[in-house]
Formats: structure tokens, sequence, C-alpha cells
């Protein structure tokens, strides 16, 4: 459709109100990481939060939480640094989740470097610029944009929250819990029958305390 009808391809989809995916170039790795989560299982009372590399799109992190909080977000993430280092740049939307990661970007772009005469990030920012300025580019065209249309997020807290629920079991049940359900065993039903057999087992723990 794009090859012989690519005027109405973009009718339609400025109609509909799609959000048209943006080509961009990473030069290496740790340059820029996209993060984000996942609410598919929230009915469940998950949440999956992922990070990735742009350059050569490896997983920094993938895990998965019984909240959306941002202080959770800020664990994984940390995590993922201490094995494969701090990225340059980190995309993310404007989710409540990623809010601590905003303070530690604060008390990152602030913190004195041994390495660089005790200098901070901002610091060596503002005196790369002055020592090494790069002008803007001239007759720079930048297109309309309909903020509504394209996602973006006006609100600054905007983003799922899900509440946390204390678990109706003892540390002895979930122990048992665990010995008797085995999540990676195989399964018949993409999963549906172990989901199943789990709810069981916990009904049938909380009806006998």
């Amino acid at each position: 459709m794009h090859r012989v009808d690519s005027l109405g391809v973009v009718s339609r989809m400025s109609q509909l109100g799609c959000v048209v995916r943006r080509t961009y170039s990473v030069p290496c790795p740790k340059y820029l990481v996209h993060i984000d989560t996942n609410h598919k299982l929230i009915r469940y009372n998950i949440i999956i939060f992922g990070g990735t590399d742009g350059f050569s799109r490896k997983i920094m992190y993938l895990n998965a939480a019984d909240n959306n909080r941002s202080d959770t977000n800020l664990a994984f993430f940390s995590e993922a640094v201490q094995e494969f280092g701090y990225p340059l740049r980190v995309r993310a939307d404007h989710g409540g989740e990623n809010l601590t990661l905003d303070l530690f970007r604060g008390g990152w772009d602030n913190h004195p470097l041994r390495t660089e005469q005790n200098m901070t990030p901002n610091q060596l920012w503002e005196l790369g610029q002055i020592q090494h300025p790069i002008p803007d580019p001239e007759d720079l065209n930048i297109p309309e944009i309909d903020w509504e249309q394209s996602g973006d997020v006006s609100e600054l807290h905007h983003g799922v929250n899900v509440p946390q629920f204390e678990s109706p079991l003892s540390p002895e049940q979930l122990r048992l819990l665990k010995e008797h359900i085995d999540p990676l065993q195989p399964s018949q039903n993409n999963g549906v029958d172990i989901y199943l057999e789990t709810l069981a087992y916990v009904e049938n723990l909380v009806e006998n305390q």
C-alpha cells in the first residue's frame, strides 16, 4: 500500500491519529538507552520494566515487579548501570515511574569527578561548549507538530498508578508455595494451567489458616 497509494496511507494515518515512527542513528553502544514499562499484565498486578541499548538493541535489564513506583524503576536501572556502565543518554516517556531517574540525573550531573579535577558533568558541559562551540545550523526548518496527536503528554505526573497489596501468605506459606509450584515447569496452555494450579493452591492455604 505504501508503494501504490502512499498519499492514501498518510491520509488515513493522520485521520486515525497514528504516530509515525522516527528514524534516527545511534553512533555507538551506551550512547542512548531506551527505558519503559509494560502494563499488559496489570490485571495480575505485574509490571514489566525494561531498558534497551539504542545502538545494539541489547537488553540492559528486563524485570518484573508488583508496582510501578519510580524507586523500583531506579533500582532496576541502577543494577544495569553496575553491570554495563552509565549510558550517555536515557530516553523515556513522562510516566510517573521515571521521576526518580530525574533525581538521579540531577545528582549525577552535579557530583565531582575525581578523574576530571573534581569538576562536575555540568561544569564540563559548560566548559566544553565555551572551548569548542558548535554553531546551530542555519535555515533549520522544524515541521509543525500537533503535540496532542503526536503522543506527547503535558501532565507532569501522567502514568498508570498500580496499587500495592500485602501478601495474604505468611513467610512459611510462601516457602511451601515455592516448593509446591514450579513456574518454569512445562505448560500445556501457555502458562494458564500453571496459574490456575497456583491460584487453587493459594486459596487452599488461605482457607486453612
